[in-house]
C-alpha cells in the first residue's frame, strides 16, 4: 500500500465537501445571505408607529375618565363661554387655570392639586377636566373620575368592615397620576356614625395625603 497519497486522497474529499455543500448547510447560507440583503427597518415609520400607538393609548384613558359623562369630552379652555355675570371672575380663574396646565408636570410631580369653589352651574367639573384632558392627551398621565356623594357612601358601607375595605377604597383612588372628586360632601353626623374620624372631611385629607 502507497501510504504517499493518502494526504493528497484526504485533500481531495475535503475540496469535494466544500465544492458539494450538504442541503441543510446551502440552506443556511441562503437564509443567511436573505438576511443581509433585506432592507434595514425603517427608523421613521418605526418612530411613527410608536406615536400613533402612545397617541391611542392616551386617548384611551382620556376616554376612560369621561366615561358616561359625554359632554365634558371637548371640554377646552379655548372654548369656554363666559356669563355676564361672572365674566370678570371666570376670566381670572381661567387664566389661573391656563397658568396651571402649563405647569402640570411640575404640579404632578410636587402632588399640588387644583381645588375649585363656588355655585352650581358655575364651570367647577368643566375647568377640572380641562386640567385632566392636558393630563391625559398631552403628557399620558392616567386619570380617574369620582363623584363625591357616591364615594362617600362607599365609604359609609365599608366602615363596618374593621377599616380593611375602606383603606382599599381610598388607595384605589390615590392609584391614578390624577383624581377628579367632584362635589365633595361637608363632614356629616348621623347617630351611627358620629366620630371626626369617619366625616367626609376627614377621608378627603386621607386621600389627598396618600396622593402624596
Amino acid at each position: 500500500m502507497d501510504v504517499t497519497n493518502l494526504p493528497e486522497t484526504a485533500d481531495t474529499s475535503s475540496t469535494a465537501n466544500r465544492s458539494n455543500p450538504s442541503p441543510l448547510r446551502k440552506s443556511m447560507e441562503q437564509i443567511c445571505a436573505s438576511i443581509l440583503s433585506a432592507p434595514l427597518p425603517d427608523e421613521a415609520a418605526i418612530a411613527a408607529e410608536r406615536g400613533a400607538r402612545e397617541r391611542a393609548n392616551r386617548k384611551s384613558m382620556f376616554d376612560s375618565f369621561i366615561g358616561a359623562r359625554d359632554r365634558y369630552r371637548n371640554c377646552r379652555l379655548d372654548e369656554w363661554t363666559f356669563s355676564a355675570s361672572y365674566d370678570a371672575q371666570q376670566r381670572k380663574v381661567i387664566a389661573g387655570v391656563g397658568s396651571y396646565i402649563a405647569k402640570l408636570a411640575s404640579h404632578r410631580e410636587a402632588a399640588t392639586g387644583a381645588l375649585f369653589y363656588g355655585p352650581p352651574g358655575t364651570g367647577k367639573d368643566h375647568l377640572a377636566t380641562c386640567i385632566i384632558r392636558a393630563a391625559c392627551l398631552d403628557h399620558g398621565h392616567s386619570a380617574k373620575y369620582v363623584n363625591g356623594m357616591d364615594w362617600f357612601g362607599v365609604i359609609r358601607d365599608a366602615m363596618d368592615d374593621d377599616g380593611k375595605k375602606e383603606s382599599s377604597i381610598i388607595s384605589e383612588c390615590a392609584r391614578p397620576d390624577w383624581l377628579l372628586l367632584s362635589d365633595p360632601l361637608p363632614p356629616v353626623r348621623s347617630e351611627e356614625h358620629t366620630s371626626e374620624l369617619q366625616s367626609p372631611m376627614y377621608l378627603v385629607c386621607r386621600l389627598l395625603l396618600e396622593k402624596k
